[in-house]
């Protein structure tokens, strides 16, 4: 009876710690990358973005920088519900 209860015990901490998560990142680019001559569908996450007429761009923490051509799907969760 006991390990059914921390078992239980378990479950419920761990599905309500999974819930509790919150996006550590507000930019969401949904577009696809190129690997020899084949497009792939890619998602980019990132907390910074420059918005250009043919495409965005930003800069990863060791200052590199992500060009990302149009097609792309920008999504914003700066209003997501928490």
């Amino acid at each position: 009876m006991r390990k059914l209860i921390l078992i239980t015990i378990v479950i419920l901490t761990t599905l309500i710690s999974c819930n509790r998560q919150q996006k550590q990142w507000r930019y969401e680019v949904k577009g696809f990358v190129t690997v020899d001559n084949k497009q792939y569908p890619a998602i980019w996450y990132t907390d910074t973005i420059e918005i250009y007429d043919t495409h965005l761009k930003y800069t990863n923490s060791d200052k590199s920088e992500v060009i990302i051509k149009k097609p792309y799907v920008l999504i914003d969760h700066k209003y997501d519900k928490k």
